[in-house]
Protein backbone atom coordinates (compact mmCIF):
# COMPACT_ATOMS: atom_id res chain seq x y z
CA UNK A 1 0.00 0.00 0.00
CA UNK A 2 1.29 2.97 -0.83
CA UNK A 3 1.20 6.34 1.71
CA UNK A 4 -1.96 7.28 0.01
CA UNK A 5 -3.66 4.42 0.45
CA UNK A 6 -3.68 3.10 -2.73
CA UNK A 7 -3.35 -0.45 -3.03
CA UNK A 8 -0.15 -1.87 -4.16
CA UNK A 9 0.30 -5.45 -5.20
CA UNK A 10 4.14 -7.05 -6.40
CA UNK A 11 6.00 -6.90 -2.61
CA UNK A 12 8.32 -9.52 -1.52
CA UNK A 13 7.74 -12.15 1.30
CA UNK A 14 9.60 -10.82 3.95
CA UNK A 15 8.71 -6.87 3.74
CA UNK A 16 5.08 -6.99 4.61
CA UNK A 17 6.38 -8.71 7.71
CA UNK A 18 9.65 -5.84 7.89
CA UNK A 19 6.77 -2.96 7.83
CA UNK A 20 4.12 -4.95 9.57
CA UNK A 21 6.74 -5.42 12.93
CA UNK A 22 6.99 -1.86 13.89
CA UNK A 23 3.07 -0.65 13.34
CA UNK A 24 1.58 -3.83 15.57
CA UNK A 25 1.17 -1.13 17.98
CA UNK A 26 0.50 2.25 16.59
CA UNK A 27 -2.49 4.00 15.46
CA UNK A 28 -1.16 6.11 12.42
CA UNK A 29 0.39 2.45 10.99
CA UNK A 30 1.79 4.45 7.44
CA UNK A 31 3.16 7.05 9.02
CA UNK A 32 5.32 4.99 11.27
CA UNK A 33 5.81 3.27 8.06
CA UNK A 34 7.00 6.29 6.08
CA UNK A 35 9.32 7.04 9.31
CA UNK A 36 10.96 3.61 9.24
CA UNK A 37 11.42 4.35 5.36
CA UNK A 38 13.19 7.47 6.56
CA UNK A 39 15.31 5.91 8.70
CA UNK A 40 16.48 3.56 6.38
CA UNK A 41 17.38 6.07 4.17
CA UNK A 42 19.56 7.92 6.48
CA UNK A 43 20.94 4.76 7.59
CA UNK A 44 21.78 3.35 4.50
CA UNK A 45 23.45 6.50 3.24
CA UNK A 46 25.60 6.37 6.49
CA UNK A 47 26.36 2.88 5.99
CA UNK A 48 27.88 3.69 2.24
CA UNK A 49 30.10 6.88 4.02
CA UNK A 50 31.28 4.29 6.56
CA UNK A 51 32.58 1.37 3.84
CA UNK A 52 33.98 3.89 1.87
CA UNK A 53 35.43 6.07 4.92
CA UNK A 54 38.97 4.47 5.84
CA UNK A 55 39.67 4.40 2.05
CA UNK A 56 38.91 7.71 0.73
CA UNK A 57 37.24 10.56 3.28
CA UNK A 58 36.60 12.87 0.59
CA UNK A 59 34.93 9.46 -1.97
CA UNK A 60 33.06 8.85 1.71
CA UNK A 61 31.43 11.92 1.55
CA UNK A 62 30.78 11.95 -2.21
CA UNK A 63 29.24 8.56 -2.39
CA UNK A 64 27.04 9.00 0.61
CA UNK A 65 25.49 12.25 -0.55
CA UNK A 66 24.87 10.37 -4.05
CA UNK A 67 22.78 7.89 -2.22
CA UNK A 68 21.27 10.49 0.35
CA UNK A 69 20.09 12.95 -3.09
CA UNK A 70 19.38 10.24 -5.50
CA UNK A 71 16.15 11.36 -7.01
CA UNK A 72 14.86 7.81 -7.31
CA UNK A 73 15.98 6.82 -3.51
CA UNK A 74 14.25 10.54 -2.12
CA UNK A 75 11.20 9.18 -3.99
CA UNK A 76 11.14 5.85 -2.88
CA UNK A 77 11.34 6.61 0.60
CA UNK A 78 7.80 7.94 0.72
CA UNK A 79 6.10 4.86 -0.90
CA UNK A 80 5.47 1.59 1.01
CA UNK A 81 7.89 -0.77 -1.00
CA UNK A 82 10.85 -3.11 -0.69
CA UNK A 83 13.30 -1.38 -2.23
CA UNK A 84 14.02 1.17 0.82
CA UNK A 85 15.13 -1.84 3.00
CA UNK A 86 17.07 -3.67 -0.33
CA UNK A 87 19.22 -0.82 -0.43
CA UNK A 88 19.92 -0.81 3.04
CA UNK A 89 20.65 -4.49 3.12
CA UNK A 90 22.65 -4.28 0.52
CA UNK A 91 24.95 -1.48 2.09
CA UNK A 92 25.37 -4.09 5.05
CA UNK A 93 26.26 -6.23 2.91
CA UNK A 94 28.73 -4.40 1.70
CA UNK A 95 29.70 -3.68 5.20
CA UNK A 96 30.37 -6.95 5.69
CA UNK A 97 33.02 -7.48 3.14
CA UNK A 98 34.50 -4.24 3.51
CA UNK A 99 35.17 -5.72 6.90
CA UNK A 100 36.65 -9.09 5.72
CA UNK A 101 38.85 -7.51 3.09
CA UNK A 102 40.61 -5.35 5.57
CA UNK A 103 40.86 -8.22 8.42
CA UNK A 104 38.44 -7.18 10.86
CA UNK A 105 35.64 -9.24 10.79
CA UNK A 106 34.96 -12.25 13.18
CA UNK A 107 32.62 -15.21 12.99
CA UNK A 108 29.73 -12.61 14.05
CA UNK A 109 30.27 -10.60 10.60
CA UNK A 110 30.50 -13.83 9.05
CA UNK A 111 26.76 -14.55 10.68
CA UNK A 112 25.52 -11.21 9.97
CA UNK A 113 26.58 -11.39 6.35
CA UNK A 114 24.79 -14.77 5.99
CA UNK A 115 21.12 -13.20 7.63
CA UNK A 116 21.74 -10.07 5.49
CA UNK A 117 21.72 -12.12 2.22
CA UNK A 118 18.88 -14.49 3.29
CA UNK A 119 16.84 -11.35 4.26
CA UNK A 120 17.82 -9.54 0.91
CA UNK A 121 16.64 -12.26 -0.79
CA UNK A 122 13.12 -12.45 1.23
CA UNK A 123 12.52 -9.18 1.17
CA UNK A 124 14.11 -7.85 -2.48
CA UNK A 125 14.00 -10.79 -4.61
CA UNK A 126 15.38 -8.46 -7.28
CA UNK A 127 18.86 -8.25 -5.40
CA UNK A 128 18.92 -12.80 -5.42
CA UNK A 129 21.67 -12.49 -7.40
CA UNK A 130 24.09 -9.83 -5.46
CA UNK A 131 23.16 -11.75 -2.21
CA UNK A 132 24.33 -15.39 -3.50
CA UNK A 133 27.58 -13.58 -5.35
CA UNK A 134 28.39 -11.99 -2.38
CA UNK A 135 27.86 -15.04 -0.36
CA UNK A 136 30.24 -16.75 -2.69
CA UNK A 137 32.54 -14.46 -2.34
CA UNK A 138 32.70 -13.97 1.29
CA UNK A 139 32.95 -17.96 1.12
CA UNK A 140 36.12 -17.59 -0.66
CA UNK A 141 37.92 -15.35 1.68
CA UNK A 142 36.99 -16.93 4.32
CA UNK A 143 37.31 -20.49 3.24
CA UNK A 144 40.49 -20.92 5.71
CA UNK A 145 38.61 -19.97 8.80
CA UNK A 146 36.47 -23.11 9.15
CA UNK A 147 34.38 -21.21 12.23
CA UNK A 148 33.55 -18.41 9.78
CA UNK A 149 32.53 -20.43 6.81
CA UNK A 150 29.83 -22.02 9.01
CA UNK A 151 28.49 -19.03 10.02
CA UNK A 152 28.27 -17.74 6.97
CA UNK A 153 26.33 -20.65 5.96
CA UNK A 154 24.65 -21.23 9.13
CA UNK A 155 23.33 -17.52 7.94
CA UNK A 156 22.71 -18.17 4.73
CA UNK A 157 20.11 -20.70 5.04
CA UNK A 158 19.46 -23.86 3.25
Amino acid sequence: MTASGQLESGLPPGYPSFSGAPTAACWDRMGVVVWVQLGLSLATALLVFKAVAESSPLGAVIASMMVALHPLFSQLTWYIMSETLGAFLCSLLVICIVREERGKSDRLTALAAGLTSGALVLTSPYAAILAGACCLALAWMVRRSPSKLLALLCGCGP
